[in-house]
This record gives structure tokens, C-alpha cells and sequence, in this order.
């Protein structure tokens, strides 16, 4: 039996997405910034609160909306802005 067929996420049809993930940042150790041989220092992020990542979400959710709205996509939903 052949195995199932399955759709990318970019073969979805009106849909796109994305995520993005960061864990932390890269520092150049000893001033050698741009310096080919230079070493890094890894500085982890610090646990987010689920507090932080609700505003984060609200924020990004009125902006997308007034985007959306200020291109004519969609109507003025002020129910759905006040989070």
C-alpha cells in the first residue's frame, strides 16, 4: 500500500506560516568582531513568563489586525482589538 499522500504547509491553500524560535545570542569574545578565527560566548534567554508570551501574542494580534484593516482585508473589529 503506498503511503498517504501530504501537503506542505506552503502547498495549503490562503494560509501561510511561520515561527520563530530563539534561545539566545551570539557575543564575538575578546573585540574581535568580524575576525574569521574569533571566538563566541553564547548568552541564553532567560525563561519567559507566560505573562511576557500573552502580550507578546496580544500585541502581535493588533497589529496584524491593523494592518489587515488599514489594507482594506478586513473590517474595523474593535471586539477583537481590546485584549
Amino acid at each position: 500500500m503506498p503511503p498517504p499522500k501530504t501537503r506542505s504547509p506552503s502547498q495549503w491553500p490562503g494560509t501561510a506560516r511561520s515561527s520563530t524560535l530563539v534561545d539566545g545570542v551570539f557575543e564575538a569574545a575578546g573585540g574581535n568582531d568580524g575576525d574569521e578565527d574569533s571566538e563566541v560566548k553564547f548568552h541564553a534567554l532567560a525563561h519567559l513568563s507566560a505573562e511576557a508570551i500573552v502580550h507578546v501574542q496580544n500585541e502581535a494580534k493588533q497589529r496584524i489586525v491593523r494592518a489587515f484593516v488599514k489594507r482594506g482585508l478586513l473590517d474595523s473589529i474593535d471586539g477583537e482589538m481590546s485584549c
